[in-house]
């Protein structure tokens, strides 16, 4: 349900100035989440982010915005400068905030990453991660190398 109270902030990060931006969400290893975000307009080939999250949800930008899981930040927008949000107030901290959680949790911040792919919203403790993979040997090293570490990090359980 969309939840129309929450506010937004751009979150200041390198990320600032991609256009056009285009995230793929890779998978979960033991709890930290694994992003690329692909755009236009810097030096960077892509963008790593990873974060350690208590909870997050990833779903197709369209299904985002025309379901009403998506935020008050509003449809992807081609011009967005700052696709990395972080929530001032949102419905999900405050239910947090009234429940054990913030003794488990303390000091939880809610993330948005928009784009035109797929939207990502998480709770961390942390701010996420971000490196510029500079060339497309970086990022698909790194795919592989994060690839490697969540299918090794099954226990064999499954069979």
């Amino acid at each position: 349900m969309l939840d129309e109270t929450s506010e937004w902030e751009g979150y200041p990060s390198i990320l600032d100035g991609v256009k056009r931006a285009h995230a793929y969400f890779l998978g979960n290893d033991q709890g930290v989440i694994q992003v690329v975000v692909k755009g236009e307009g810097t030096q960077a080939f892509a963008y790593a982010i990873t974060a350690k999250a208590r909870l997050f949800f990833v779903v197709d930008e369209f299904e985002y915005n025309v379901s009403s899981l998506g935020t008050p930040l509003g449809q992807f927008d081609p011009a967005r400068t700052n696709y990395l949000q972080k929530a001032i107030r949102s419905n999900l901290l405050e239910v947090y905030r009234e429940s054990p959680v913030p003794e488990m949790l303390p000091g939880a911040k809610h993330f948005a990453i928009v784009s035109d792919g797929d939207c990502v919203e998480f709770v961390s403790q942390h701010d996420p991660t971000i490196l510029p993979l500079m060339t497309r040997a970086d990022l698909i090293s790194w795919v592989t190398d994060i690839g490697s570490r969540i299918s090794t990090s099954f226990d064999g359980s499954f069979h």
